[in-house]
């Protein structure tokens, strides 16, 4: 989830729905898209990146990155 919506490469502006943030608090998307990621084996895509006006920090699942096939690797620094 982001708040930026100039990171997208591409929107669906009529995806608006609600989602339940850990504290329980609903905040509203409004659209779902895709965005390019630089990484150091090339360039990736995030598919289904919801918008969300009202979010302060972009949020990543990692969860949901490795159920889409990707890897992650977390080291010191």
């Amino acid at each position: 989830m982001t708040n930026d919506k100039s990171i997208f490469l591409d929107m669906d502006t009529s995806i608006c729905s609600q989602v339940k943030m850990g504290n329980g608090v609903l905040v509203n998307t409004k659209g779902k898209g895709t965005i390019r990621v630089e990484t150091k084996k090339g360039t990736k895509f995030i598919y289904d990146l919801l918008l969300v006006s009202d979010f302060e920090k972009n949020l990543l699942s990692v969860g949901q990155l490795v159920k889409n096939g990707y890897v992650v690797h977390f080291e010191a620094n």
